[in-house]
């Protein structure tokens, strides 16, 4: 692994802060390890998040409880994958490690095993099949059921909507039904009203009637003195034309008044049939309300018949209760003596398990001593036994010394590995395979220098011929967009061209030459679109997209790219994403996005 690539990422310090919380966490693995300062970025990158833990239980909850994050490794050998695999696994405690050979041995028993897991596997997938159909099918019947109760779900709320719907439209209508009657009764007290007003008025016109007809006959009397009277006749003209203004007067409003009487009288009829029409609907709605009385009529009888049939239920159990009452009262003394056998039954099993417990004991006792006299002395029971009775021991002291003598010769002998031929041999072929795949490693490996050796020569021709040709492109467009002036770009001395910098120098028209990055934006914007340009011209393309690449130039040097444009444009297609003026008069079209009304995107053309 290069040490330059290595990104060093560790657990971070609160998710660290929660692991110290959890039982049986020891910390990060990278923490773990010794080495140089210099590649710590290599073991961070390697061991910086993985946590270890002492037993698999614990990390199981630590990667459980973070939605398996990080990995995580146990003291026993145990590895929890962040895909919830676990691998891996340690020896038992007080076994011998397993070596290559016992493993060459164990082989074809695990491949027994695993055919035999394969066929258990496959018969546990078909019955997963099988399972699976019952399920679905199960299932399906659970949809079917839900679904009708859904039906009758939905069915009842409609029932208990449309109920409520006609009550409402039954108040409602009775409401209406009492605000027509309140008005019809207020337009008979007006006709009333109106009624009694014309008779007061034709009252009125009889009584000035009369007494026209008597100021006429007065008149008539008056006219015979009219020399001497002259100014009496005249007073009473202005009181007869008073008389008959007052009479058009009344006839007007005599008029009105018969035109109000049979205005009313057509509401009224209006009203009656109103009337008549909400009476057959409210006779409708009472008999549906009818309809829903019988129906929760017949839904309480209903319920009436479950509660007695509830309290006879009741009831039974209560006569089942009393009759147990009595068997238990005729069992108790059954039951003492029945309890009294459970304590004689306890102490035997007690005693049992005693006995048990010290027979345990003496078989470990005796398997025990097997094993030492197999350990000490490479004799079975039976051997020994024998061998008692056919040697006779007459001094233990002096036997016991010889075989201390014994033990120590051996000892001195050192150890016997008797599989050493075996191991030779292994370890020989092992050897001639490593040799030969490490000769042909090393073929291998100069074979792929040679060849990167040769694809890095013809990268730096190729690379070197194409420089050149960007240069020259770069420097006449360059004078293209300014009008003017020189530009090149150069490679830095002394290092690899494939791997050294660039430097771009530039000199605009009335300026000095110099580095690129201390000219203006505008200037340095002006000489990237001339460096992207040259590159295009080395290799041109059918379409190109530019996304508001003269945002940063000034009119002038919009309107020099915009001719630009125009000249290049006949080999390829420009499509131009701006809001400048100069590039969109020189464009053929022009596409744009305008909301008319609010909401409402809409999209417009024009070719120009």
């Amino acid at each position: 692994m290069p040490i330059t690539a290595a990104a060093g990422r560790r657990l971070e310090d609160q998710l660290q802060k929660e692991l110290r919380g959890i039982p049986g966490y020891l910390g990060i693995a990278s923490d773990r390890v010794e080495c140089e300062d210099r590649f710590r970025k290599v073991v961070d990158s390697l061991l910086g998040r993985v946590a270890v833990f002492r037993t698999l239980d614990s990390a199981l909850t630590a990667a459980k409880a973070h939605r398996y994050g990080f990995m995580c490794v146990t003291l026993e050998g145990d590895i929890l994958r962040t895909t919830g695999a676990i691998t891996g696994g340690g020896q038992e405690r007080g076994q011998k490690p397993i070596g290559a050979l016992s493993r060459t041995r164990e082989i074809p028993e695990l491949e027994k095993i695993l055919d035999t897991s394969a066929k258990e596997i496959s018969e546990l997938m078909e019955k997963l099949g099988q399972a699976k159909e019952e399920a679905a099918e199960l299932e399906k019947m659970q949809d079917t059921q839900f679904e009708q109760v859904r039906a009758l779900e939905k069915e009842a709320s409609v029932l208990a909507s449309t109920c409520a719907a006609l009550r409402e439209r039954r108040q409602a209508r009775l409401a209406r039904r009492n605000q027509l009657l309140e008005d019809l009764k207020n337009q008979i007290r007006f006709v009333v009203d109106s009624n009694r007003s014309i008779e007061e008025v034709r009252e009125e016109a009889d009584r000035l009637r009369q007494e026209a007809v008597e100021l006429e006959n007065g008149l008539g009397e008056l006219l015979a003195g009219q020399e001497t009277s002259k100014q009496a006749r005249d007073g009473i003209q202005a009181e007869l034309f008073q008389l008959k203004v007052e009479e058009a007067d009344l006839n007007g409003r005599k008029e009105k008044a018969e035109a109000d009487i049979l205005r009313i009288r057509e509401e009224i009829s209006t009203g009656s049939a109103r009337v008549s029409y909400y009476e057959t609907q409210m006779q409708d709605s009472q008999n549906a309300i009818a309809e829903f009385e019988a129906e929760n009529k017949r839904i309480s009888t209903q319920i009436a018949v479950s509660e007695q049939d509830g309290a006879i239920t009741r009831k039974k159990v209560e006569d089942a209760i009393a009759r147990k009452e009595e068997v238990d009262q005729s069992l108790g003394g059954m039951l003492t003596r029945l309890a009294e056998i459970n304590n004689h039954l306890t102490r035997l099993s007690e005693e049992g398990n005693r006995l048990e417990i010290q027979r345990v004991r003496a078989e470990n006792e005796i398997n025990a001593n097997k094993n030492r006299l197999w350990e000490e002395y490479e004799l079975t029971y039976t051997a020994a036994a024998d061998l008692a009775k056919t040697i006779v021991i007459e001094d233990y002291k002096a036997a016991s010394k010889q075989i201390v003598e014994l033990r120590s010769a051996i000892k001195a002998l050192g150890p016997v590995n008797v599989n050493a031929v075996e191991e030779y041999e292994a370890t020989v072929k092992r050897y001639e395979f490593m040799s030969a795949q490490s000769k042909d490693m090393n073929e291998s490996r100069l074979k792929l220098q040679k060849v990167v050796n040769e694809l890095t020569a013809v990268m730096r021709t190729q690379f070197m011929e194409q420089f050149e040709i960007i240069r020259k492109n770069f420097s006449q467009v360059f004078s293209e967009l300014f009008g003017g002036g020189k530009a090149d770009i150069v490679l830095a001395e002394g290092e690899d061209v494939l791997e050294c910098g660039i430097d771009i120098n530039v000199q605009p028209p009335g300026k000095k030459l110099q580095n690129m990055m201390l000219l203006s934006g505008g200037e340095r914007a002006l000489t990237a679109i001339a460096l992207l340009f040259g590159i295009l011209r080395m290799r041109p393309s059918p379409f190109c997209l530019l996304d508001e690449i003269e945002a940063a130039l000034d009119d002038a040097n919009v309107y020099r790219l915009s001719d630009y444009l125009d000249t290049v444009a006949k080999n390829t297609q420009f499509i131009m994403v701006t809001h400048r003026k100069g590039t969109m008069e020189n464009a053929e079209s022009l596409y744009g996005v305008t909301m008319e009304e609010k909401g409402v995107s809409k999209v417009v053309s024009l070719k120009i």
